[in-house]
Formats: structure tokens, sequence, C-alpha cells
């Protein structure tokens, strides 16, 4: 269970950064379907698909799937905050 919370440490600033950007930059922006493009595509066909078969196929244990559930955070969270 430790290893869930500590993957959610990670994550969460990824989150945040990516629910900002995504909902208030791109939509203000003016083109509201990217971001549903974004998730339909990323999330349903890439992210699922990769989850399942690394649970499936190559028996990751449950913390690894969960961390390959939220790859897009994970990279948010390693990148270099803006000065």
């Amino acid at each position: 269970m430790d290893y869930y919370i500590t993957i959610l440490c990670v994550t969460v600033a990824g989150v945040s950064y990516q629910v900002a950007v995504l909902t208030g930059i791109v939509r203000s922006g003016g083109d509201t379907a990217f971001v549903l493009v974004n998730g339909i595509v990323f999330m349903w066909l890439i992210v699922l698909r990769y989850a399942v078969r690394r649970r499936l196929y190559f028996i990751y244990s449950p913390p690894a799937v969960f961390l390959c559930l939220n790859p897009t955070e994970f990279c948010n969270a390693l990148r270099p905050w803006p000065r």
C-alpha cells in the first residue's frame, strides 16, 4: 500500500500541471476539441492498452501497472519547473 502513496506523491505534481495547462491555457485559446481528442487518444488507445499488456503478458506488479497508468503525470513531475 505504501507504493501507491509514493507513486501518487510524485504524480500529483504532474496532474496539477497537466490539468491547469489543458483546461486553462488550451481551452482559453479556443481549441476545446484538442482536450477531448488528447484524452481519448492518449488514455483509451495508448495508456490503457499499455497497462493491460504489462499486467497480463509481462506480469508486472500492481504498483508498476499503476505507474504505467500515469506516464504523462510522471513525466510532468520530472520536468524542471519554469523560472
